[in-house]
């Protein structure tokens, strides 16, 4: 393999399994407005074709990450140059970025601002510390930009340098349960494990259902 035919196929690898997610992120938006519809199932059928495979096709936030969302935008800086529009993955940075404000519109759904909100979970995925372009992490800030009150707890990110969740004006806990004292509204944000073994009563004691907004649907799986 050549030089040039390895460096486009290292950023068009990244950009087809981004467009896995952006694409069942758009199922779900799909499925949210049909009663009945069921995200993961779809997704999980659709997975089973061994022309698609199950792979990044799961409902849930957006990529992010120092490799997907760079490599999207070089994508489509590379073809720019070249007179090239690359449409798709200018529509798959569009529906990730999108997935920020539907968690957000879906807080507003549940909670008036000034309530206080617990976000679990800051990296940008489970199993990494790693908050770069962490969707968990825009999700604080727009909330606090509209005057929330946000707890946050993640079980590897213990600051968040620079312009993060902090210096938004969001509070670091040191485990789950402080992060939802006294929340009104809870959004799960990162797929860790420990996450699933909330226990879902338990939390709906404390906040109400529907303002449980639970991205990855880790409290309807068995811990």
């Amino acid at each position: 393999m050549s030089w040039i035919n390895a460096e486009i196929t290292k950023l068009s690898l990244n950009c087809y399994v981004t467009t896995k997610i952006s694409f069942a992120n758009s199922i779900a938006q799909l499925c949210e407005l049909v009663e009945g519809a069921d995200a993961n199932v779809v997704t999980g059928a659709i997975g089973h074709d061994s022309r698609v495979g199950g792979k990044y096709l799961r409902p849930g936030l957006g990529f992010g990450g120092p490799c997907f969302p760079r490599d999207n935008i070089a994508f489509i800086k590379y073809a720019g140059d070249l007179g090239m529009a690359a449409t798709l993955s200018r529509a798959v940075v569009e529906v990730n970025n999108d997935q920020v404000a539907r968690v957000v519109r879906k807080v507003k759904d549940a909670a008036a601002p000034g309530a206080r909100v617990a976000v679990l979970g800051l990296s940008y995925k489970p199993g990494s510390h790693v908050i770069e372009a962490s969707q968990p992490v825009e999700i604080i800030r727009r909330l606090v930009s509209d005057g929330y009150r946000v707890r946050a707890y993640d079980p590897q990110v213990r600051e968040i340098p620079g312009d993060g969740a902090q210096a938004a004006g969001a509070e670091l806990t040191a485990s789950a349960e402080s992060c939802l004292d006294e929340a009104e509204c809870c959004v799960i944000a990162t797929a860790w494990e420990e996450f699933r073994r909330l226990d879902r009563g338990e939390l709906q004691a404390r906040i109400k259902p529907n303002a449980i907004i639970d991205c990855w649907r880790l409290l309807e799986q068995p811990s």
